[in-house]
C-alpha cells in the first residue's frame, strides 16, 4: 500500500497505490488511483485514471482512459484505445478492436475489427 507515486515492481495480495504507477504490479487485486504505464496482472484490477500498458485479469475496471492491451473475462473502461479481448468488454467510447462474446460501446470512434457472437453500439 502506498499513497503516493510507485516506480518498481510491486507483486502482493492487495496492491495499492494511490497516485502513479509505472512498471509491473501482480497481485490478486489491484487498485491504482493515478495514471498507470506497464503490465499488470491480477484477479481484479481497478485503475481509475488513465492506463497505458497491457491488463490481464479476471475483470479489468478503468472508468478514465485506457491505451494498450486488456485481456480478462469482464472489461469495463471510459474511453479506450488499443486492443480489448475478453468474454464480456463494456466501453463508453472505442478506438481500436474490441474481441469478445458480448461487446458493448456507447460510441466508436474508429472501429477497426470487431468479432464476437453480439456488439451493441448505443447512444444515451
Amino acid at each position: 500500500f502506498t499513497g503516493r507515486h510507485f516506480y518498481g515492481v510491486q507483486p502482493g495480495l492487495v496492491n495499492f497505490v494511490g497516485e502513479d504507477f509505472r512498471f509491473v504490479q501482480m497481485g490478486l487485486v489491484n487498485i491504482n488511483g493515478g495514471g498507470f504505464t506497464g503490465y499488470q496482472a491480477g484477479l481484479v484490477n481497478i485503475d481509475v485514471r488513465s492506463f497505458h500498458g497491457i491488463q490481464t485479469g479476471l475483470v479489468n475496471l478503468n472508468p478514465g482512459s485506457f491505451d494498450g492491451v486488456e485481456t480478462g473475462l469482464v472489461n469495463v473502461a471510459g474511453h479506450f484505445t488499443g486492443v480489448q479481448l475478453g468474454l464480456v468488454n463494456v466501453v463508453n467510447e472505442m478506438e481500436g478492436i474490441p474481441i469478445g462474446l458480448v461487446s458493448l460501446v456507447q460510441k466508436m470512434e474508429r472501429l477497426i475489427f470487431s468479432s464476437g457472437l453480439m456488439k451493441l453500439s448505443f447512444s444515451i
